[in-house]
């Protein structure tokens, strides 16, 4: 592959700020259609590490960074959802599934629940994006508490079926009786039934709740387990969180006797038939509920002893907090999970569901470690499937996934029609998903029984394979309306062992030879790993290959290894080739984009082999990736791949150039010159197939860019960071003739695909099939001055976050001036909380308002566009303005909008008619055409002259594609190129009675365009025949339609009807059944209709079976019209102080007039104006009157009327508060002293909620609010200023004067003696007479005072006259601490040993010490220390340096007597090794032995002294004298033997014992050291040394062997054979020597000789020779020794071989058939050659006579 040279390889793209309530980048993949949550709940899980800490209050975590963003939400509130935990049994980190995923088990006691006061739709994204924001140091993850709901869907109408089918379709009642046969019971399986509670009383579940005995047994009101829950005795609510899990839905009552139910004569038959279940209500009596209840149930069930989780439950939110919980469960509990009754399919290679759905994972089921169950149904009725229609089913089947993370669903059960127990003793038939799990759920616990040791992985393998053929993994599409029945519980007893091999990833890796971008590229070489998946039982010795699909070129890959061993691979588990990866060279001639079909297999010796075709793309052209200075051209000849984020100074791409771009790549330039022509554009694609798509095409310079005839395709940014435009910026780049298809923009800055500002244009371009989260080109510069002119928009789509959001979006009048000659068609929608099947083409801003005033632009007009039909009100629905919002501008788009498309916008449909004269546009005639049997015209007309070469594909039908019927016969095109005709035929066969929608597709403008596909405008009615199509009539009338209709003759059986509407005003497909009960009549009138919409109805007569038959033909009719709709909009004040109401009136196409009422009562208004006409329009209008006389300060109620020839109709009241003037009373003191600060406070009288209070000094400001305290800077009159201002007051300035006097402090202080002294003594401070208030410091109000402490003493108190507060001089009081006095000793003890003395010690630091003993002086012991030797009390005198005295408190002091030590014993000190001594010592309190024993007696075994010390209870302690022990050493005896210790007969052994002893005892009475053993027995030895101690050796066993039989010798009958007499041990010998090899019982002897043999037995003992026998040759069989030789070849031309083995030949003769001697040989070799060439062809015989005399005769054949 061409490679360019890279610069660098790193390039910065602009990023954008995150808006407002955005989504979290963690959901940006979440599908808002399918899921919700609590309002103001947010699920996190903080990371393992912390340890967070509830305060009381429960909003604090004690963890800073998170406790900083809950602070930002007031109330918010914190609940641990896990409080108890429990050890993993197995003690493992983690669990790896069935799919080979590993799951670590979660710490689920830091998962919380945080809740926040505001509730509003996405309140809470900015709490969870902060969360995150974090990082997982500290949050794991963050989410909303996510709705689930439980899996059963309505119960049919003819719900009576009275036979219960589940338990036979699964094979249960078979599985019984194995149970039975086996004596195998599953009474100790416990099931979960995790949902809406269960009716515990009912009859068929008596005796089957599990008891939890210690709670049953326990204290009421004690949580007598720990577990958490108080008397929990069987299972929870955690709905009510009490313990009692009553059914108020009966869907948990009906799962859980699906599940358990009784075996008995009563009701129905459970499928685990003595199982128990714990009642768990964790559903709503609405059957909803909570991802963060949910997981709580779950964790209480695997805690509480659960082996199985029954879950009929189930959401399209991806909660980890369940999820963590399920994992965590995991290793207690098999959980069973149903997959949704919504029929939508899980499958992640982007493409729909079979049926068009969009695909989605359904929680908890689709987990892979949860086995989920999808529902059959009892026949083969729907789409020829078992399948059970709603069900939501695994399109790829149970092993196979696209999803990282292993989404399957895994087996089938029967869901339809399902008969079971509801509460109060009652039976009732559901379907559902929800009624699927449970079979399964029971049919685990049957198992679980069964096969006690079988894992949950192995689980997953049995169930799977009971019903699903796993040798199909690998085929995609295999859960799909296939004849999949329910799994076979018999199967899943005994499973067949099948290991399944397939592969489950493939990787390129090119770092070695190649450019490292992991794609194979042309004519690089790359090593390749796949990752090996087992999903059958354990395979061993496994091998993987690699080669080319059957049918690939074989030349363009070239292998280099493409074996490799991988081992064995346990059920489930994944292993790769990593060690010995395959590799491979591409050829250099692969093209760009071409898809490479591999091969791999896989196989084990003995085993099947494994294929899987799968496709890997290779790359070949020029790459870019960095920053290119200078110009770079780019050309058609070399494919541009670019792999990187690249910038380039001067970019030139000429006409032809596809540009391939890799996902999340951008190219930024300086200059570009991107002009394409219509016969070769310039493509801006992603590379080939690789998913996702490419970021932006970024101008960096400042000149303005425009590019020309460029297609852009898959381009679009995703992220809080990296959303928004991917042309850009919108003030720099233009486009002209271009189209922009299937790109998007998600999240981020701008959230447009184009954003236009200053000169930008956007003409004469495509746009078709994009998506934004907003406006997918939005105006956003108020002077913008470009155009946005001659464009196609076309099925364009966003999805909603902020309101309903435009294809573009604008700001000004100007804007709209700009906006022209555009065709806007469908803008469709896709995502939550719209109530619109479509979105609007037009609309201001982006559905916010943006901050902008839209009041300034009313009375807009859009002028001239085409919006694909003329109907004013359908025109009108495609502009997002007044109507939708009223704070909007009202915008006229209909004024001047165009009836046809202008020429110069590129090709498109605009117009079909039929026959010449009906023309099918939908959104201008809401009445279809109705067509009938025969040929019809259809004429297509085109905005501009189009490509007549191509035939466009132009088709009809009931259902989308609308492709079933093709419009093809007769085709021609108009001289001018712009209208297609060509002829259909309706015929029985083909017609499709109903609404039939024409679709046109594959057509091309005059300059190559592809017109978008035109499927949604343009319908009509086919109406052939049927039962039902007479006799029914609608007949509109004032605000009523009646409706009347034939009873049909062929329904005998027929009880009623029911009413189906469509209103066009909503959609045209969507119908409902308007009737409340079934309609008994043949007449019916609907009364909720509008004036001016279009109504469609059918009937549908109903059985007494409660089926429905075949619809009736639809009629269309509308109601006249009917009295006017009001909405009382919000008033304003204008600054005059009048009010101006608003309104929005619908007319109802009856001339309306309208009038608005007022006053002060909400319960009697007066009329404010009169009754003025607004028209007849079929729409809201703005209509405001405004009245003068409004009284400031009061509160107004208004409401809007509006009346008709129909009547009046009364919008709702409103109020609003005109402006006043406040009253202000200012409080505070007129008169301050010096110093002081000014403290003034206001009442305010005004009903203004926004009046602001604003205090001023000398026209500067000092103050705001209701309170003012500001410090004065000098004496004197101060002339404080309050302004109030308010929104609905008038302005007042109120005055208040303030005066600022001084006064005298530092007041003498009068003292009755010295202010230091010891501690004791006090001193009195006295204040001078004449002042008031008077306080201390020291809280006092005296004017005298008492000082006995230490401190600084002052007091304020108040002047006469003005009483002004003064302070008087501050007095400092010094009271000097007594000084320490206390007896210590370092130890702490008082007493001491005889012999010693102990030191008694005072504080130190003190100037003088005087010590006592017994009250009496001591002389002379005057320091801080005294050492006492002798028994007393004793005192210390301890002085300050302040001469401060204090005698301490006597302290007895005591000496103690030495206890007495000695060692004793009661034996000799002196002993043989082996014996001991015992040492006493007498009694004490411890005792230190020299051993480091500490006992009074110890066991002495070895020599040496031995010393101790004894204490005694006061700690005094002696040591004795030590004593000698002496301990003789005693050799180990042994007895060993020079040879074997087994001898034969007449042979003799040595034993010979040990030295170091002085004498030697043997068994046998010898005393010798050594014995000569001969005859058999066991010999010991004792041996004594000098110090008379003994030792005995071990025992030795001599066996002593007989000698053998001597044989004798025999021969055959034929004397051939010499025969011994012994069967066995035999050796021949001739002439005395040994015949090596001769050890059988008979021998052929072969030469004369004395032969003889002797016997060797087992013990190797050998017997005597036999005696020897002469042998004689002349007796031997000639015939043994004739086929001893051999002759060859025979016959023979030429010579011959004689080869005589082992027979000892004397000579040979050659003799002719006439017995001529032909030649003569002696004593001849063992090899005997003979050359017979020259003899005549005959038979020849040879004469050989061997050296014992016998003579032996062969022949053989000569020929010529």
């Amino acid at each position: 592959m061409l490679r360019l040279t890279k610069v660098i390889v790193f390039l910065c793209f602009s990023s954008g700020l995150f808006a407002q309530n955005a989504p979290p980048v963690s959901m940006q993949n979440v599908d808002f259609s399918l899921v919700s949550w609590e309002p103001g709940e947010v699920i996190v899980r903080l990371a393992d590490p912390l340890s967070p800490q509830l305060n009381s209050n429960k909003n604090k975590t004690k963890i800073s960074v998170v406790d900083a963003v809950i602070s930002d939400y007031a109330g918010a509130t914190l609940t641990q959802l896990f409080p108890v935990q429990k050890v993993i049994p197995s003690g493992e980190k983690g669990f790896t599934t069935y799919s080979g995923k590993y799951y670590e088990y979660p710490k689920l006691t830091n998962i919380y629940k945080l809740s926040i006061k505001d509730t509003a739709w996405g309140s809470i994204f900015p709490l969870i994006t902060a969360l995150e924001s974090l990082g997982k140091d500290y949050v794991v993850y963050a989410e909303p508490n996510y709705h689930f709901e439980a899996d059963v869907t309505a119960a049919p109408a003819d719900a009576l079926y009275q036979y219960q089918y589940n338990a036979s379709s699964m094979n249960a009642d078979s599985a019984w009786q194995i149970m039975a046969d086996s004596s195998v019971s599953d009474e100790d399986i416990i099931i979960a039934i995790i949902d809406t509670g269960v009716d515990t009383a009912h009859v068929d579940l008596k005796g089957k709740k599990h008891i939890n005995t210690i709670e049953a047994n326990g204290q009421a009101g004690v949580d007598d387990d720990g577990n958490g829950y108080i008397d929990d005795i069987s299972g929870w609510d955690f709905v009510n969180m009490d313990n009692g899990p009553i059914d108020d839905n009966s869907h948990g009552t009906h799962c859980a006797a699906i599940a358990v139910a009784n075996h008995d004569t009563i009701g129905i038959a459970g499928i685990a038939p003595n199982a128990k279940y714990i009642p768990m209500k964790g559903l709503e009596s609405s059957g909803g509920s909570t991802s963060s209840v949910l997981a709580q149930c779950v964790t209480y069930a695997a805690n509480n002893g659960a082996d199985i989780l029954s879950m009929s439950f189930g959401g399209y939110g991806r909660s980890f907090a369940l999820e963590n919980a399920l994992s965590y469960a995991y290793a207690f509990s098999m959980p069973v999970g149903a997959s949704g009754n919504n029929g939508i399919c899980i499958r992640n290679d982007g493409q729909l569901c079979p049926d068009g759905t969009p695909p989605a994972p359904m929680f908890p089921g689709a987990y892979t470690f949860v086995l989920a169950v999808q529902a059959t149904q009892q026949n083969m009725s729907w789409r020829g499937s078992y399948r059970a229609w709603f069900s939501n089913y695994d399109f790829d089947g149970p092993t196979y996934t696209d999803y990282g993370d292993d989404f399957n669903y895994e087996v089938y059960a029967p869901g339809l029609g399902i008969i079971s127990a509801i509460p109060n003793n009652q039976y009732a038939t559901w379907n559902g998903t929800s009624m699927a799990c449970p079979a399964v759920a029971g049919a685990m616990a049957v198992y679980q029984a069964f096969r006690p040791n079988r894992t949950k992985e192995q689980a997953f393998v049995d169930f799977i394979g009971s019903w699903y053929d796993l040798s199909k993994t690998f085929d995609k599409g295999q859960g799909w309306s296939t004849n999949h029945q329910s799994m076979d519980l018999v199967k899943a007893l005994y499973p067949v062992p099948n290991p399944v091999l397939w592969m489950d990833k493939f990787t390129v890796i090119d770092t070695a030879n190649g450019d490292g971008d992991y794609k194979l590229d042309a004519g690089e070489n790359a090593q390749i790993r796949v990752d090996i998946k087992n999903v059958g039982t354990e395979a061993d010795s496994v091998f993987v290959g690699i080669r080319m699909a059957q049918y690939e070129d074989k030349t363009i890959i070239d292998y280099n290894d493409s074996v490799s061993f991988i081992g064995s691979i346990s059920s489930y588990a994944i292993v790769s080739n990593n060690t010995a990866m395959f590799d491979l060279t591409v050829g250099p001639g692969v093209v760009n984009g071409r898809n490479i079909n591999f091969n791999v297999f896989c196989w084990t010796p003995g085993g099947d082999t494994t294929s899987q075709d799968f496709v890997v793309e290779a790359q070949s052209g020029c790459e870019y990736n960095g920053i290119y200075l200078g110009t770079t051209t780019w050309t058609p000849d070399c494919g541009i791949i670019v792999t990187g984020n690249s910038a380039f100074d001067t970019l030139i791409i000429e006409p032809g150039t596809n540009i391939q771009i890799d996902p999340g790549v951008g190219i930024a330039f300086s200059h570009i010159q991107a002009e394409g022509k219509p016969d070769s554009m310039i493509v801006f694609t992603k590379n080939q197939n690789s998913y996702g798509t490419w970021m932006e095409l970024k101008n960096v310079g400042n000149n303005h860019q425009t590019f020309k005839y460029c297609i852009f395709e898959y381009g679009g940014r995703s992220g809080s960071v990296g959303g928004g435009e991917i042309i850009g910026p919108g003030n720099t780049v233009s486009l002209e003739n271009c189209i922009m298809r299937y790109c998007h923009a998600y999240y981020g800055q701008g959230w447009n695909l184009i954003r236009l500002s200053g000169t930008a244009s956007v003409s004469n371009s495509v746009f078709v099939n994009n998506f934004s989260n907003l406006a997918i080109v939005g105006i956003e510069d108020d002077n913008w001055s470009g155009k946005f002119e001659g464009n196609l928009v076309h099925d364009n789509r966003y999805q909603q976050y902020y309101g309903e959001q435009p294809f573009l979006s604008f700001r000004t009048q100007n804007d709209l001036n700009r906006i022209e000659n555009n065709s806007l068609f469908r803008h469709n929608y896709n995502g939550n909380g719209s109530t619109r099947n479509t979105g609007y083409v037009l609309g201001a801003r982006d559905g916010n308002g943006g901050g902008h005033t839209f009041s300034l632009y009313t009375g807009n007009v859009l002028d001239s566009n085409y919006f694909g039909f003329s109907n004013t009100l359908a025109i009108e629905s495609n502009v997002f303005d007044f109507q939708e919002e009223s704070s909007f501008p009202a915008i006229s788009s209909a004024t001047n909008a165009l009836n046809e498309p202008k020429m110069q916008v590129h090709g498109h449909v605009w117009k079909i008619m039929i026959n010449d004269t009906l023309t099918i546009n939908i959104k201008n005639d809401p009445i279809h055409s109705l067509l009938g049997l025969g040929t019809h015209k259809a004429q297509v007309y085109f905005n501009r002259p189009m490509n007549v070469s191509v035939n466009p594909f132009v088709t009809y039908g009931v259902r989308n594609p609308w492709t079933q019927n093709m419009v093809g016969d007769s085709t021609s095109w108009s001289l001018d190129s712009m209208i297609w005709t060509g002829y259909f035929n309706i015929t029985q066969l083909t017609a499709s009675d109903g609404y039939n929608t024409m679709s046109v597709r594959h057509a091309y403008d005059n300059e190559g365009f592809e017109i978008p596909i035109e499927d949604y405008r343009f319908q009509f009615r086919i109406n052939v025949a049927g039962v039902l199509s007479t006799g029914f009539t609608a007949v509109g009338d004032t605000s009523e339609i009646r409706l009347s209709w034939q009873a049909p003759d062929s329904i005998v059986d027929l009880i009623g009807y029911n009413i189906i509407r469509v209103d066009t005003s909503l959609n045209y497909q969507d119908t409902s059944i308007i009737n409340s009960s079934l309609v008994l009549d043949t007449n019916y009138t609907d009364e909720s209709v509008f004036g001016g919409n279009y109504y469609l109805y059918y009937y549908e007569p109903v059985r007494s079976s409660f089926t429905e038959t075949q619809r009736s033909i639809g009629v269309w009719a509308t109601p006249y019209s009917s009295k006017p709709r009001v909405m009382t909009l919000k008033a304003a004040e204008t600054s005059s102080g009048s009010i101006q109401f608003n309104a929005g009136v619908d007319a109802n196409f009856i001339e309306t007039e309208a009038r608005f009422l007022y006053g002060t009562n909400p319960t009697s208004l007066n009329a404010a104006t009169s009754w003025q006409s607004i028209g007849s329009n079929y729409y809201e209008v703005p209509y405001d009157r405004s009245i003068s006389s409004a009284i400031a300060g009061a509160v107004y109620y208004y409401q809007a009327q509006a009346k008709n020839s129909l009547g009046m109709e009364t919008g709702n009241v409103d109020s609003i508060l005109t402006k006043s003037t406040p009253i202000l009373t200012i409080s505070g003191a007129t008169q301050i002293c010096s110093g002081d600060s000014i403290s003034l406070a206001v009442q305010s009288v005004t009903p203004d909620t926004t009046l602001s209070l604003i205090w001023k000094y000398n026209g500067g400001i000092i103050g705001q609010g209701v309170s003012l305290k500001y410090l004065s800077s000098g004496q004197g009159v101060y002339s404080i200023e309050l302004v109030a201002e308010g929104a609905y007051t008038t302005t007042k300035i109120e005055v208040y004067n303030v005066s600022v006097i001084g006064a005298l402090n530092n007041i003498t202080v009068t003292t009755s003696g010295a202010t230091q002294f010891c501690q004791g003594g006090t001193v009195n401070l006295s204040l001078p007479t004449g002042y008031s208030n008077i306080l201390w410091n020291t809280g006092d109000t005296t004017s005298t005072i008492i000082a006995n402490q230490t401190g600084s003493f002052s007091a304020t108190m108040n002047t006469a006259g003005a009483g002004c507060a003064v302070t008087s001089a501050s007095v400092n009081v010094l009271v000097n601490p007594l000084p320490i006095a206390t007896v210590s000793t370092a130890s702490g003890n008082f007493d001491f040993c005889d012999g010693s003395s102990l030191t008694l010690e005072a504080p130190v630091g003190a100037s003088g010490y005087q010590w006592y003993k017994d009250g009496t002086l001591i002389s002379g012991a005057v320091s801080s220390t005294l050492s006492a030797s002798i028994s007393g009390g004793y005192a210390v005198k301890v002085t300050s340096s302040d001469g401060c005295s204090l005698l301490s408190a006597s302290q007895s002091v005591t000496k103690n007597i030495n206890p007495t030590a000695s060692i004793s014993s009661a034996t000799a000190l002196s002993f043989c090794d082996g014996d001991s001594v015992v040492l006493s010592a007498p009694s004490g309190v411890s005792y230190a032995w020299s051993t480091g024993a500490t006992t009074q007696t110890i066991t002495q075994s070895s020599s040496g002294q031995v010393g101790l010390t004894i204490t005694d209870v006061n700690g005094c302690s002696t040591t004795a004298t030590v004593v000698t022990v002496d301990v003789y050493s005693v050799p180990a005896m042994t007895i060993t033997s020079v040879s074997s210790t087994s001898i034969c007969q007449g042979g003799s052994v040595t034993l010979r014992s040990s030295g170091g002893f002085s004498s030697y005892a043997w068994g046998n009475g010898a005393t010798n050291q050594n014995l000569i053993a001969t005859t058999a027995g066991s010999y010991s030895v004792t041996g004594t040394t000098t110090d008379g101690c003994s030792a005995i050796s071990n025992t030795v066993t001599v066996t002593v062997y007989p000698t053998p039989v001597t044989p004798s010798i025999s021969y055959s009958a034929n004397d051939t054979v010499m025969i011994s007499s012994e069967p066995l041990g035999n050796q021949w010998y001739l002439n005395g020597s040994i015949m090596q090899g001769e050890i059988n019982d008979t021998l052929r002897p072969l030469n004369l000789g004395n032969y003889s043999t002797r016997l060797t037995d087992l013990n190797g003992c050998e017997g005597d020779m036999s005696t020897m026998q002469f042998y004689n040759s002349v007796g031997m069989n000639e015939e043994l020794l004739s086929s001893l030789i051999g002759v060859y070849p025979n016959p023979t031309t030429g010579h011959i071989t004689i080869d005589f083995g082992s027979v000892d030949v004397a000579s040979v003769e050659l003799r002719d058939m006439l017995g001529r001697i032909v030649s003569v040989h002696s004593a001849p070799n063992n090899l005997l050659r003979l050359e017979v060439s020259d003899q005549p062809a005959g038979i020849y015989m040879l004469l050989i006579t061997t050296r014992s005399g016998a003579v032996l005769q062969k022949t053989f054949g000569k020929q010529n």
